[in-house]
């Protein structure tokens, strides 16, 4: 599927409220060409759940959703020859449930469910790109499939079904208000197929950047939407050929990074075009199948980035020409338990000042030739996990990392520059749960294990300094205020194998 598309200009939608902006010229855009992207995630289900990419829950604890009747547990997740199965089941029983009061103080109390079902989100998140899945969704009433973008204050459902109808692909955008202010907004349309998708496999694809959004479904385009309209109503997608003016803005249009979600969902009476809830004929158990999941980033042969932050809004995958990060003396570092990937075409420049946290996911190198490969600079040093992944991979030339000895020079060379990055062991279970976060102050720390396996657990701001410390832990559950303080603080967990640290986000 290489080559250019044509994309065609729309007319101004009907959704959402519109103002002017006025645009200077701008003169980055390239025309959409699908084989202009580089892959920075993916997943064939060949396996087991790789947990260090995915929940199986929402934000990694929630398990249940707004006025749905699933139950979303492990154990409904499950790979069966190279396909991914989320599983939705009548299996009524009381579930353990959290909720939370007046003060943000969470509590835990068990609910009654008649379903059960799977889902998986990404633990990174993504701004811009290109979102692909391989699946097959199930059909009956009240199953309510779907593959979507979510957080900070946008949603993107690449496709949602009431599988009542399952020949009906549905897409949205919405917009959802920050801290009760706002209103939730949604501009959603869908198209009717002469096949029904629960017949074979299909692929959804949505391409996300500055400008516009693409949904194609097998490849063909079904909808666009742009961020800017002129003042006729037409889309502008080829910005390089504009010159400034007054640009009519699309409000809802998403602009930040967000988490990838697949659900299988159980439709209530009360859930719109989704509705109603299963009958007697609703087959039971039925499966969304997944063949894989890949993300693209476009690579972008002009722009050289700097970055001196981590946005909690921005993504966790970077591409550019060159990419440096942290110098001139500012600090920046990767979180324990963080995703940060970056991808160059010419060169990536890690400074002194940058550490990577123990426990931390973090990728660099530049792009040659069709592939990663790590890139060494005088005044940086890359990563050892990606200089020891490239070693391993049978794709890589000897000449250059030819026998463990250079290995090592590498890796040595590399601490004395920062902190290496380091994954946790494996486990099916985090240690430790936060929530709310973030929070206004005060939060519940939970312990996932019997607390006799804990050595000490700490809160700590981001100076260092110890807000409290609990030694060898005697119950499983600790509330914990800060009182009129914000910011990040950590909260750290220690066992006698290894340390998890999880950030909170006091506002």
């Amino acid at each position: 599927m290489l080559g250019v598309y044509a994309i065609k200009a729309q007319q101004t939608p009907t959704c959402g409220d519109w103002g002017s902006v006025y645009l200077e010229s701008l003169s980055s855009f390239e025309e959409f060409e699908y084989g202009n992207w580089e892959l920075v995630f993916e997943d064939n289900f060949d396996d087991m759940i790789n947990t260090s990419k995915w929940f199986t829950c929402f934000d990694g604890w929630k398990r249940r959703h707004g006025d749905e009747l699933q139950y979303y547990l492990d154990n409904n997740v499950s790979i069966e020859n190279g396909v991914l199965k989320l599983e939705a089941k009548r299996e009524p029983d009381f579930y353990p449930i959290v909720y939370f009061d007046s003060l943000g103080i969470a509590h835990h109390s068990v609910e009654y469910f008649e379903y059960t079902s799977g889902m998986l989100q990404t633990k990174s998140k993504f701004q811009y790109g290109l979102f692909e899945i391989r699946c097959k969704i199930p059909s009956g009433q009240g199953l309510w499939p779907a593959f979507w973008l979510f957080g900070n204050g946008g949603e993107i459902d690449i496709f949602e079904f009431n599988s009542l109808y399952p020949d009906r692909h549905y897409m949205t955008i919405h917009t959802w208000p920050y801290d009760g202010d706002g209103i939730h907004e949604y501009c959603a349309t869908n198209w009717n197929s002469n096949s029904l998708f629960s017949d074979d496999f299909h692929t959804f694809s949505l391409e996300w950047d500055e400008y516009k959004l693409i949904f194609r479904v097998d490849g063909i385009v079904k909808r666009i939407d742009y961020k800017y309209f002129d003042i006729l109503g037409h889309g502008l997608y080829d910005c390089f050929h504009q010159t400034s003016g007054i640009y009519i803005e699309n409000p809802m249009y998403p602009k930040h990074a967000q988490f990838l979600i697949i659900n299988l969902a159980i439709a209530s009476d009360n859930n719109g075009a989704f509705s109603p809830a299963p009958n007697a004929q609703t087959p039971f158990p039925s499966a969304l199948e997944i063949d894989y999941v890949k993300v693209y980033k476009k690579m972008d042969p002009v722009k050289n980035l700097s970055i001196y932050g981590f946005n909690e809004k921005g993504s966790d995958y970077y591409t550019g020409k060159t990419i440096s990060i942290a110098g001139s003396g500012s600090c920046l570092t990767v979180d324990c338990g963080e995703t940060k990937k970056l991808i160059a075409c010419d060169s990536v420049t890690l400074y002194p000042e940058f550490t990577a946290e123990e426990g931390c996911f973090f990728d660099a190198g530049v792009l040659q030739e069709g592939r990663m490969q790590p890139q060494m600079k005088d005044n940086g040093r890359m990563s050892a996990i990606e200089i020891e992944k490239e070693i391993e991979s049978d794709s890589l030339m000897e000449e250059n990392y030819d026998n463990n000895c250079r290995k090592n020079e590498l890796e040595n060379e590399i601490k004395k520059d920062f902190q290496l990055s380091y994954t946790f062991p494996s486990t099916s279970k985090e240690l430790v749960e936060v929530y709310p976060n973030p929070n206004k102050g005060s939060f519940q720390i939970r312990l996932n294990s019997s607390s006799r396996q804990y050595q000490c657990i700490q809160v700590v701001d981001s100076k260092g300094i110890v807000i409290c410390s609990i030694n060898h832990p005697s119950s499983q559950v600790f509330n914990v205020t800060v009182g009129n303080r914000t910011g990040v603080f950590f909260v750290k967990c220690m066992t006698n194998s290894y340390t998890e640290i999880k950030k909170v986000i006091v506002k």
